[in-house]
């Protein structure tokens, strides 16, 4: 959500992270890592074969049990909580597993850019629930290269994340080989009509929505059904509250798809500015892509740019990144119902 912005104000943004480090726990090989189409594919830098690379990326405990929702669609954000990681990191993006113990991020140190935003692997510190320390993922780090919002699977084998790798805003697939390490494919299939993708958010069954755009300052959302290794991007659904002259993007999802937070741009009389956080919902009956009544949340949306990038299992904590500019680094917030 951020290297876009810095070349328009009005386009969109780069984000966020999800699950885990230090912990051993799960199992590290996957038995699909064949099924990672392009693994060596010559338009994807640094794409190991093997898995080979300088150390380990750190170990991802399984997803605990999903809660069952707690706090209804639609009800009201009361107080917001700063969340901080070892090192003082410039947040870009943030996801965790079910117990928030650990998470992945994406984010760069201090006096860097957005271009060198890492994925990182993150343990919270006890006796805090809002401190991590933080652990790079060294095999797949792409020194100088934007990578950012690792969307991860329950069991942590499988990896969506955005990234410039290829020269443009793309998705791209990795999965976990024997020794442990990520190994990233070839880019996803893009949607028809679209050029760039960011801001992947993967949920449990496997459903993977996205930002996507032709160019230029206009992105909508999407949701592919399709499942590894290539998750039928290029099939997706347009949702429809895609607004159709504004940046519509980073899209969270709550676990039973029936409430959604994307950040957006759209014309409004509450509007704050930069990038503003927005929520919809569903009627469970309805299409899986007809969420509807979009509405701004004004209690984490600020002049600058502001972003969703992961919401608690039970629905009722949102996390978002807050900037005061596209070129400045973020910091992550919690938002409690």
């Amino acid at each position: 959500m951020v290297a876009r912005l810095a070349a328009s104000a009005v386009a969109a943004l780069s984000l966020l992270v999800a699950c885990s480090p230090f912990k051993d726990g799960a199992d590290p090989s996957s038995p699909d890592a064949a099924d990672v189409d392009g693994a060596a594919d010559a338009g994807v830098p640094d794409a190991e074969p093997d898995g080979s690379g300088p150390e380990a990326d750190p170990l991802v405990p399984p997803v605990t049990t999903p809660r069952a929702r707690a706090c209804e669609p639609g009800k009201v954000f009361q107080q917001i909580e700063p969340v901080t990681f070892e090192g003082n990191l410039n947040v870009e993006s943030a996801r965790f597993t079910t117990d928030r113990s650990h998470g992945y991020l994406a984010a760069y140190p201090p006096g860097g850019s957005s271009l060198d935003t890492e994925i990182y692997g993150v343990l919270r510190q006890p006796p805090s629930v809002t401190h991590y320390a933080a652990k790079l993922f060294n095999a797949l780090a792409a020194p100088g290269v934007f990578d950012s919002h690792p969307a991860v699977s329950r069991d942590g084998l499988r990896m969506v994340f955005m990234s410039k790798r290829t020269g443009v805003l793309a998705l791209l697939p990795a999965v976990r080989a024997p020794t442990g390490n990520f190994v990233v494919g070839a880019p996803l299939e893009r949607p028809p009509t679209a050029n760039l993708m960011g801001e992947p958010y993967l949920l449990d069954t496997d459903v993977l929505y996205f930002a996507a755009a032709a160019g230029g300052s206009e992105w909508n959302l999407y949701r592919a059904s399709g499942g590894p290794p290539k998750y039928g991007t290029d099939a997706a659904l347009p949702l429809a509250i895609n607004d159709s002259v504004a940046a519509d993007n980073a899209p969270v999802v709550t676990a039973d798809e029936l409430e959604i937070f994307f950040a957006s741009n759209r014309a409004d009389a509450n509007a704050k500015g930069g990038l503003d956080i927005w929520s919809a919902s569903r009627l469970p009956a309805a299409p899986v892509n007809q969420f509807a009544g979009a509405s701004l949340i004004e209690l984490v949306s600020t002049p600058g740019i502001d972003f969703p990038v992961w919401v608690s299992h039970d629905a009722c904590d949102l996390y978002f990144v807050r900037k005061a500019s596209p070129t400045e680094g973020g910091r992550l917030f919690i938002a409690h119902r």
